[in-house]
This record gives structure tokens, C-alpha cells and sequence, in this order.
């Protein structure tokens, strides 16, 4: 009987010793999964917004492609060649006034007494010829000039448009020589403009358009044709007219 109870005695405090060692594992889990998840937040910390950690664990400070979701990396600038085509953006504005006054007054006497004529003798022989009236002959006259201009001119021009030029040519400096033209026809009517000149690749802007007024040696010729033009265009007769100007 003894031995009965002695048995059930070792059997209930082998239970109690396992039900121990049970609660103590599930501690020491519970402990172990703690720190786990505090190692997991702290190292999600320090890989936010501000450092990130390396392949070799070192923190390092975030770059603008990392740190941010809208920023967009510039591409790296195109090499300009030769026939590269560009648009240049005309705006040229150009005023002239002149004026001027001119008075001119002149005055002029003449008194002139021939005393002595000469007289031909054959081809090669000049003589001395006496007067017979008496009286030497003389001339004697006055002459007034006066002239009096006065002019005023004021003229005032604007071109604004867009054109596509072509590179023609780099310079070892890297300077573009430019080149272009533009035609427009509407029925019999023609507008043409040629535009020539050099910049800098600086000048150029991001979107491939350059301003008239960083070109070196700007040279803008318009030409106009069809029935509007020769309705004011000048003839030959009144240009060679205004060219001698006689008056």
C-alpha cells in the first residue's frame, strides 16, 4: 500500500516539474520574440527618412532619389553637332529719328575789265591787238544763292516670331554658327526671312529655344513679294531719280 502511494506521490511531482519547465519556456519565448521585435522597430527607425544602413551596416545619409517620390533625374546633356536644329526667338525692336536744318546764303560780285585781246595768227602764232573803240570792254554782274532744307524722319519697326535654324558649323571654342529661313506663300503673296549668326551652347535653353539677343553677328533679312509689295514699290525710273537727286 505504501509502495501505491509513493508511486502516484513521484509521478504527481514529476507533472508539477514539467508544468515548471513549461511556464519557464514560454517566458523565455515570450522574452526572445520582445527583444526580436524591438531590434526589428529600432532598425526600421534608423532606416527612416533621415539614414539607411549599408551592406555593411553603417548608416549613411538619404540622397535626393531616395528620400523623395516625385523627384525626376535630369538627363545628362546632349551632345551638339553639326545640322542639330534649334528654334530661335525673334523679338527685335528698332527706332530711328533723325532730323536736321540746313540754311545756306551766298553772295557773289563780279567786276571784270579787258584791257589787251589777242589775236590768232595761223595755228601756232598768238599777237597783241590794240582796242580801236577806246573804251576796254568789261563785264559786271552780282549773283545771290539761298537755299533753305529742312527734314525730319522717324521710323519705328517690331519683328517677333519663331524660327527654326540648322547648326552649320562648331567652332573649336564651342560656339554654333546658326542658319535658317523661313518661306510662307499664300496664293501671290511671299514672306520670306533668312536669319544667320553664332551663340554660345550656354544660350541654348532647356527647351532647345534661343533668344535673338544672345546671337553674336545677328543678320535678319526680311523680304516681301506679291501685289501688296508692288503696290508702294518704287520704279527704276524714280529710284535712279532719288539716287542722282538733283534737287
Amino acid at each position: 500500500m505504501k509502495s501505491i502511494t509513493d508511486g502516484v506521490d513521484a509521478t504527481r511531482k514529476e507533472r508539477e516539474m514539467q508544468g515548471k519547465l513549461g511556464t519557464a519556456a514560454r517566458y523565455l519565448g515570450l522574452v526572445v520574440g520582445v527583444s526580436l521585435a524591438m531590434t526589428s522597430v529600432t532598425r526600421a527607425q534608423n532606416n527612416s527618412l533621415y539614414q539607411a544602413v549599408d551592406m555593411r551596416g553603417q548608416t549613411r545619409p538619404l540622397t535626393m532619389a531616395q528620400g523623395s517620390l516625385i523627384r525626376q533625374v535630369p538627363l545628362a546633356p546632349r551632345q551638339i553637332a553639326k545640322h542639330d536644329i534649334f528654334t530661335v526667338r525673334i523679338e527685335e525692336l528698332s527706332r530711328f529719328s533723325s532730323e536736321g536744318e540746313m540754311q545756306r546764303r551766298r553772295t557773289m560780285s563780279i567786276l571784270s575789265v579787258m584791257q589787251d585781246w589777242v589775236r590768232l595768227n595761223g595755228l601756232t602764232k598768238a599777237e597783241r591787238t590794240q582796242q580801236t573803240t577806246g573804251v576796254d570792254p568789261r563785264i559786271q554782274g552780282q549773283f545771290q544763292d539761298q537755299i533753305r532744307a529742312q527734314g525730319d524722319i522717324e521710323a519705328a519697326e517690331r519683328l517677333t516670331m519663331n524660327l527654326a535654324v540648322e547648326v552649320v558649323d562648331v567652332r573649336p571654342n564651342g560656339n554654333l554658327v546658326l542658319e535658317g529661313q523661313k518661306e510662307i506663300r499664300i496664293n501671290e503673296e511671299a514672306w520670306i526671312v533668312r536669319l544667320t549668326g553664332t551663340c554660345r551652347q550656354e544660350d541654348i535653353g532647356s527647351d532647345r529655344v534661343i533668344l535673338s539677343e544672345n546671337i553674336l553677328d545677328l543678320n535678319i533679312e526680311r523680304e516681301l513679294a506679291g501685289a501688296v509689295r508692288d503696290s508702294y514699290r518704287r520704279g527704276w525710273l524714280i529710284r535712279g531719280f532719288d539716287k542722282i537727286s538733283p534737287f
